[in-house]
């Protein structure tokens, strides 16, 4: 008897819902995704820190994997109290690929968007300061901290 309730509750109510599915908005908005798939040799400092972080007996592993995650993106990101850029952007093997590739589009398609996507905000500030300000590009950041009204112009 629920089920069915549902159902006819879910017909009647079906014409007043708009139902939109982020994959239908965003391909009429962008254009197909380019994804390539790199294998970045960490650099000396990562791996001396790696081999730090691993070598500590009895860590507790869920936090022990949020710091290799950030360790893989650049050594900067493992202290808090750390200002972005202090030790460069050699100290990460994935931010010096990243860095080579942005610059390969911009002198190839210099019109050409791409939109770098992190599970950490820190990352996203790390690029922001270590390769797009100091080239210059133009950029348009996304995350928790701008609000509804700047996200659409």
């Amino acid at each position: 008897l629920g089920q069915e309730q549902a159902r006819t509750l879910d017909d009647i109510i079906k014409s007043f819902l708009l139902r939109r599915l982020a994959k239908d908005v965003l391909t009429k908005i962008l254009p197909p995704r380019t994804e390539m798939l790199l294998f970045c040799r960490p650099s000396p400092t990562q791996r001396q820190l790696y081999n730090d972080l691993t070598s500590k007996p009895n860590m507790d592993p869920l936090p022990m994997l949020t710091k290799l995650r950030k360790l893989c993106s650049h050594p900067d990101l493992l202290s808090p109290n750390s200002s972005a850029c202090s030790i460069g952007i050699k100290a990460s093997g994935k931010l010096e690929i990243l860095g080579k590739l942005l610059d390969e589009v911009r002198m190839v398609h210099p019109d050409e968007k791409v939109v770098l996507v992190s599970c950490f905000t820190s990352t996203l500030t790390l690029i922001e300061k270590m390769l797009v300000k100091q080239r210059k590009w133009s950029y348009k950041r996304l995350d928790g901290t701008v609000s509804q009204s700047d996200r659409q112009p």
